[in-house]
């Protein structure tokens, strides 16, 4: 096999292993990562979310990687002494008559001591991108 053919056979793979991640899913309420300015648009994306186009394998790609990049988080503010969990917990907030308006996931949780040394627990989100992105 020579290393053209290698190649392609890795990208086949990968596009393979990432397309059955793909899915559409229903919604009865915005997620938190669809918040935004045009309510119009997060309102079409729950009542029309069989029309939504698919993720594309790149974002699907960098979502999976999130997943390691949490955990490479975790076990960095662990080394600093830190006491962190990550554990993807779910989040709905509801409105005052109790209807769930937004779901999410929280990253994980971060220990910290208050003025009188009581603990808590922060939660903590990982994003990572390129950094050409911003200056």
């Amino acid at each position: 096999m020579n290393i053209t053919t290698l190649l392609t056979d890795i990208e086949r793979r990968r596009a393979e292993a990432l397309d059955r991640k793909r899915e559409p899913y229903a919604r009865t309420q915005p997620i938190a990562s669809d918040l935004g300015e045009c309510q119009r648009e997060m309102v079409l994306s729950i009542v029309h979310w069989k029309e939504h186009p698919l993720p594309d394998e790149g974002l699907i790609a960098r979502c999976e990687r999130g997943k390691i990049v949490e955990n490479l988080a975790e076990q960095e503010l662990r080394a600093l002494g830190f006491t962190a969990r990550v554990d993807r917990t779910p989040f709905e907030i509801t409105d005052k008559k109790g209807r769930v308006v937004l779901r999410g996931t929280v990253d994980g949780f971060i220990e910290v001591r208050d003025e009188e040394g009581k603990r808590h627990e922060v939660p903590f989100e990982v994003k990572s991108m390129d950094p050409n992105v911003y200056k």
